[in-house]
C-alpha cells in the first residue's frame, strides 16, 4: 500500500472470549522451546510513519489488567472510518508491553523521521483510549509550546500536539519508551517529532483511525526523538547518538542538532 501508513493490529486491553483464547494460544506458541516472546519487525520500502507500535517498535502486549475507566471527553474524528472512537481517560489500565526497536542511524533519524526539531515546554498531557470496534489501545497526547526552532515549518510560541507511544501514568511499563515515559507537564526539552500526513493512519479490527484526527505530530518511538531536561541532567537515548558524549548537556545537543540539520 504505497504512501499509506498501516499500523498493525494489537491485542485488545479488554478482549472478548474468542480474542482472549486466541491471545493465550499465541503467547503459548511464542513461549515454546527456543523461541523468544517478541515479534520480528520486517523492514518496508517506505517505513511506517508512526510511534513505537509500528516499524520503529512493534509492540506485543504481555500482561493486561483491566481497570475501570473514568469518563472523558470524546474526540471528534473527521476523516476516520469504521467503528473507531477516541476519548480522553483519567485512568488507563495497568499493563506491560515489550517490543523491538528498528535500528536507525543518526542520519536516518534526521533525514527521514524528524519533520521539526525544537526546544519547548510541555504544556499539557492527556491520556486517551482508542476503541477499534471493541479493541482498545491506550496512548497519550502532549501539547508542547515551542521556544526555539532548529528545523522545520514552525514558529516560536506555537503549541503543537504530539501523539505519544504510551500512556503517561504510574502502573504502566512499556519497553523502549524509557525517555518519553518520563515526560511531565512543565518539563523542557528538545523534541524531534514527525508531522502526520493525510495518508498516515492506524487500521485495526475493521476500523481505521486517521492520525491527523487526533494529533499534528508523532514520535518515531519512545526513546530516540526527545532530549528531556530533568533535575539530574539530560534524559535521552545516549546509545542511539554516538556523536554525542554520554553526559551531553542541552547546549551540546543544540549545537549538534544545528550542525546536522539542513
Amino acid at each position: 500500500m504505497k504512501n499509506n501508513t498501516v499500523i498493525q493490529a494489537f491485542q485488545t486491553v479488554e478482549p472478548g472470549e474468542a480474542a482472549r483464547a486466541r491471545m493465550f494460544r499465541q503467547i503459548l506458541d511464542r513461549a515454546g522451546p527456543g523461541k523468544k516472546n517478541t515479534r520480528e519487525v520486517i523492514p518496508m520500502k517506505k517505513t511506517i510513519k508512526w510511534l513505537a507500535p509500528a516499524a520503529a517498535c512493534l509492540i506485543l502486549v504481555i500482561v493486561l489488567i483491566a481497570t475501570p475507566l473514568l469518563r472523558g471527553g470524546e474526540i471528534a474524528l473527521s476523516h476516520s472510518s469504521g467503528n473507531v472512537k477516541v476519548r480522553y481517560t483519567n485512568n488507563p489500565p495497568n499493563l506491560q508491553m515489550r517490543g523491538d526497536l528498528v535500528p536507525l542511524t543518526e542520519e536516518e533519524i534526521f533525514g527521514e523521521w524528524a519533520s521539526v526539531i525544537f526546544r519547548g515546554t510541555v504544556k499539557e498531557i492527556r491520556n486517551i483510549v482508542i476503541d477499534f470496534n471493541g479493541d482498545k489501545d491506550y496512548r497519550a497526547i502532549a501539547k508542547i509550546t515551542v521556544a526555539e526552532v532548529y528545523h522545520g515549518n514552525i514558529t516560536k510560541d506555537d503549541v503543537i500536539s504530539i501523539l505519544l507511544p504510551c500512556p503517561i501514568t504510574s502502573g504502566i511499563w512499556v519497553e523502549d519508551t524509557d525517555v518519553i515515559s518520563q515526560l511531565t507537564v512543565g518539563m523542557r526539552g528538545i523534541f524531534m517529532p514527525r508531522k502526520y500526513a493525510e495518508d498516515d493512519y492506524w487500521e485495526q479490527n475493521g476500523a481505521k483511525l486517521d492520525l491527523c484526527d487526533i494529533a499534528e505530530y508523532g514520535f518515531g518511538d519512545g526513546e530516540r526523538f526527545a532530549f528531556l531536561e530533568a533535575e539530574n541532567g539530560l534524559v535521552y537515548a545516549s546509545w542511539a547518538y554516538p556523536s554525542l558524549s554520554i553526559n551531553a548537556t542541552v547546549e551540546d545537543v543544540k549545537a549538534w542538532v544545528n550542525s546536522n540539520v539542513q
